[in-house]
């Protein structure tokens, strides 16, 4: 209710702060609630710190969505060193035992990749699809090595 409700206010920093805006001024968006409000300054004080809680929490969720888009939309580039470095860190998050023969290499099916090039299985999920298999070794490390 609370992020429909400030989506409606035309406000600048309140904008910015929904949008997770990495400029956003939360302490300024609180005041311009609470003045758009009519909310009296005895009552502002115990209602701040709820609302600024409230917005830095929309504010920081809103950031993260704002990421993971940019992040779709990136391919898996193999000139990009962190790419590389990437997908080799998945091999080694599960197949610590095992050396990798070649960055290109048959033991890539070991671990469920389709060819002996895995950035060939990058193409529909780019480079976040990474992110993601590597956030589940890291996480979840015996189920992602079961897989």
């Amino acid at each position: 209710y609370l992020e429909s409700k400030l989506s409606q206010m035309s406000n600048e920093l309140v904008r910015q702060t929904l949008e997770g805006d990495a400029n956003a001024n939360v302490d300024g968006a609180v005041v311009e609630i609470c003045e758009a409000e009519g909310i009296s300054e005895a009552d502002r004080e115990r209602l701040a710190v709820q609302l600024r809680s409230c917005l830095l929490q929309i504010h920081g969720v809103s950031g993260m969505l704002v990421e993971a888009k940019k992040l779709k939309t990136v391919r898996f580039d193999c000139d990009d060193s962190s790419h590389e470095e990437s997908l080799l860190e998945l091999w080694s998050l599960l197949q610590p035992d095992v050396p990798l023969s070649g960055r290109v290499s048959k033991q890539w099916g070991d671990i469920g990749f389709q060819g002996s090039d895995p950035a060939t299985d990058f193409r529909g999920m780019g480079y976040l699809g990474l992110l993601n298999l590597i956030y589940l070794a890291k996480n979840k490390t015996p189920e992602a090595r079961r897989l």
